[in-house]
């Protein structure tokens, strides 16, 4: 609900980006030195490309946070 409220970005909608088939993840150690952490980008259930902080523990994933992508984050790299 946090979250929804401050990225517009419910963790329904970001759990969903699991499903996508062509979705990227990428390790993330800036943000914790106790727990690995990952970055996720991919296409959402409604269709919106979106990235999210997540961790696993104990065969679980925790979302963190999940949110739009920029601009900046759309744009294809080297250009």
């Amino acid at each position: 609900m946090k979250n929804e409220k401050k990225r517009g970005v419910s963790f329904l909608e970001g759990s969903s980006l699991f499903r996508d088939p062509l979705f990227v993840v990428f390790d993330d150690p800036d943000h914790s030195q106790t727990e690995n952490r990952y970055i996720i980008i991919g296409h959402s259930s409604q269709n919106r490309l979106l990235i999210a902080g997540y961790l696993e523990r104990a065969e679980r994933v925790r979302l963190i946070w999940a949110r739009k992508t920029s601009r900046r984050e759309r744009k294809p790299s080297g250009r």
